[in-house]
């Protein structure tokens, strides 16, 4: 196991229960309450084991191998391989580990044939959620108590979605991919050598550039990992047609890390002081 980040520095955190037993991982899958009852995560359960099974005959050795699940369960729990490493996403990144980062997320996009990946439902996060869900995030936020700098930020990204350019944006289709749904960097082990992926609740079909968007805009990417995205981008295929989605997805992508980090949230008080306010900055460069 890696040591514990310092209490300054960005807190891990887990949605889900994880334990080693016999030197396997099990994962027990949470609800939530919904008027009363309680209800899975839509489908968290059934989303990681399919793509458990299909990475482990199209791409053996990315992920963890299936060994068996008990999906109709309270709470569903998947049994799995345990894999070798230590979670990326708290510190700087190497270059050797920016490399296998691109490595692995590159094989999982690739790895489905198009066939099979027809028929697999799209993720559930959809960048075309998103500018709702930043608006809704900004009007439950008072933005006058805000720094200067941070709230011109707030009122640019308002601006730029009302201009539409954000709805068009995610709106284009593009290369589909098998995507993971989730880039938080936690959720790649490095070996040593080898960048390997775990957590899978949220895959599916998704979108190139919509997925590589969303990773280097991830706050564990740029922010502690230190991972520039161009040269990052530099390392996959892309077309001029491609890149140019990615930039707009990627202020989309900004903007909701914007909201999500507004002071008194759960991701503001789980990052390190001043990451705010870097985010702020970040989205203002990017628009």
């Amino acid at each position: 196991m890696s040591a514990a980040p310092a209490s300054s520095g960005p807190r891990p955190f887990s949605t889900h229960g994880i334990t080693i037993e016999d030197g396997l991982a099990i994962k027990r899958f949470l609800t939530k309450v919904d008027h009363g009852e309680r209800r899975l995560y839509g489908g968290e359960p059934d989303r990681e084991w399919r793509a458990l099974t299909l990475l482990a005959k199209h791409a053996p050795g990315l992920a963890p191998n299936p060994v068996r699940a008990d999906l109709d369960a309270n709470p569903p729990l998947i049994v799995m391989s345990l894999l070798p490493g230590e979670p990326l996403g708290t510190r700087p990144v190497s270059d050797d580990q920016e490399q296998a980062i691109a490595a692995a997320i590159n094989r999982l996009h690739h790895a489905v044939r198009p066939s099979v990946l027809a028929s697999i439902e799209p993720t559930p996060g959809h960048p075309g959620l998103l500018p709702d869900r930043i608006r809704d995030m900004a009007r439950a936020f008072d933005p006058k108590s805000l720094d200067p700098q941070p709230r011109q930020a707030y009122q640019a990204a308002l601006a730029w979605l009302d201009g539409g350019a954000a709805a068009r944006a995610a709106s284009v289709t593009g290369q589909p991919v098998f995507a993971q749904g989730d880039p938080n960097l936690a959720n790649h082990l490095w070996d040593g050598a080898t960048v390997r992926l775990v957590d899978f609740e949220a895959s599916g079909r998704g979108d190139q550039a919509a997925e590589l968007a969303d990773l280097v805009e991830h706050i564990t990417v740029w922010a502690h990992a230190g991972i520039n995205a161009e040269p990052f981008l530099d390392r996959f295929d892309l077309t001029a047609s491609r890149r140019r989605q990615i930039a707009q997805l990627r202020r989309l992508f900004a903007a909701f890390w914007l909201m999500r980090l507004l002071p008194g949230g759960n991701a503001h008080h789980r990052n390190p002081p001043g990451t705010f306010e870097r985010q702020a900055d970040r989205l203002l460069g990017l628009l």
